[in-house]
């Protein structure tokens, strides 16, 4: 607990951004957090993703699969005052196929915003892609599979520096719960060095620490504490609407818990991305050399170790990746999107990719104005 609270509060003061390139590729996906202005008082919001995503992976580490359904969000949004702000809704997932709901939970939340760049989140989070993190730190699936993220939330927004640092509490345990408490805590960050009018170069940090514990808990199974974090930089370059970018990120892995469960305690990885972006196209390629690296959030296919199949664990793994993308922001709350990503393993000479269709729909409704 003490490792955590220090890894904690170090990269409180230490980092910042929310606006970063590492998830750019599925921006027409995200949720919105919207922020009313000073004449609405009650808005509703309406938002509602279906998604058809059909991953064949053929690895040992992680199999194949596929989700479709849809993803419904209604909010009520009400501004208390200017700097305060309060939201209550549900968001309800179902996939077809299934009779029940995979994801059926309640929004609520306190926002506020403390000063002209800093703001303080309680409840719901700005969660999921919000985060804008690597795709081997934060998975992109979670807008599907954990879209929803309760906890506290500190958000920064300068003219050279961001931050989003949250804490999201996904176990509470009593005296004697036979089970363990679960929390995660985030930090997405990033320093503007150049802002140009055509280029820009940035510094992105990102970690990501989960911990599973507790002292008033009757469970028999140990403190686990898992870190992941990654630093790189940025280079973009603009021209009418459309941009250019490299990008390259150094990714560590640590097992800091008291006693250890998994094969390996440490790991690193390193990721280089260049690309290309319009007003409607992403093209992205991509090289990923990782040794001993392993990641709770992040997309398993970077992993090379999977619980499931224990006896199966890759040292070293290469492999070259290449992601597409189309999409249609040209209707009013409208986005369309379509998606490719192809991985090559090198060592193993399996081909792996995976395809997506995406509607996203987003509507705000004012209710009450202000006279």
């Amino acid at each position: 607990m003490y490792k955590y609270l220090f890894i904690w509060f170090l990269s409180f003061w230490l980092i910042g951004k929310s606006d970063l390139l590492a998830q750019r590729a599925f921006s027409g996906l995200k949720q919105e957090n919207y922020v009313l202005d000073d004449s609405t008082r009650l808005a509703f919001s309406l938002q509602n993703l279906l998604f058809f995503k059909n991953n064949e992976y053929f690895t040992k580490l992680w199999p194949g699969y596929t989700l479709l359904g849809n993803s419904i969000r209604t909010e009520l949004i009400v501004q208390v005052v200017p700097k305060l702000r309060l939201n209550i809704g549900t968001q309800l997932i179902l996939f077809h196929g299934r009779d029940e709901a995979f994801v059926d939970d309640l929004i609520w939340g306190v926002e506020f915003k403390l000063s002209k760049n800093w703001s303080v989140k309680s409840g719901s989070l700005n969660s999921a892609l919000s985060h804008n993190m690597l795709e081997a730190i934060y998975d992109t699936e979670n807008i599907i599979l954990h879209p929803q993220e309760k906890g506290l939330q500190f958000l920064y927004n300068g003219n050279n520096f961001s931050t989003d640092i949250w804490i999201d509490w996904e176990q509470f345990i009593i005296w004697g719960d036979p089970f363990q408490e679960w929390f995660t805590q985030g930090t997405s960050s990033e320093w503007q060095i150049i802002n140009k009018a055509n280029w820009q170069f940035k510094i992105p940090f990102q970690s990501i620490i989960t911990h599973h514990g507790g002292q008033i808990d009757d469970s028999p199974l140990g403190v686990e504490t898992l870190v992941n974090s990654a630093i790189g930089y940025v280079f973009e370059y603009k021209f009418n609407a459309s941009s250019v970018f490299i990008e390259q990120y150094a990714l560590s892995f640590n097992d800091v818990s008291p006693s250890l469960k998994y094969p390996f305690e440490a790991g690193r990885a390193f990721l280089s991305q260049i690309g290309l972006t319009t007003d409607k196209h992403f093209f992205m390629l991509g090289y990923w050399y990782g040794d001993y690296f392993m990641s709770t959030k992040g997309n398993h296919l970077f992993n090379h170790y999977n619980p499931v199949n224990p006896r199966y664990i890759e040292g070293q793994r290469s492999f070259a990746l290449l992601k597409y993308e189309f999409r249609n922001f040209g209707l009013d709350n409208f986005k369309f999107t379509t998606a490719f990503e192809a991985y090559y393993d090198i060592f193993n000479s399996y081909f792996e990719y995976s395809y997506g269709i995406y509607f996203n729909l987003n509507n705000l409704y004012p209710v009450i104005k202000k006279k």
